[in-house]
């Protein structure tokens, strides 16, 4: 179910990007050789990794530590 919900989800994203960019689909990436295969995936890529690094930061702040 999740599955079928995030190709939904990646395929109306997909809508909203212009042609230029060549962004098929999130999954897509995943077929790809190497990398992240395109520009809009490497955008979403790293923008996933500073999400990450802040959410860490907010967990740690506070005490909290992850196993």
């Amino acid at each position: 179910m999740e599955a079928g919900l995030a190709w939904k989800y990646w395929n109306e994203f997909s809508k909203a990007v212009p042609k230029e960019y060549d962004f098929c689909s999130r999954i897509d990436q995943y077929r790809r050789p190497a990398g992240s295969g395109d520009m809009v995936n490497t955008m979403l890529n790293y923008s996933y990794s500073l999400l990450e690094s802040e959410c860490l930061r907010a967990v740690n702040s506070v005490g909290l530590e992850l196993m």
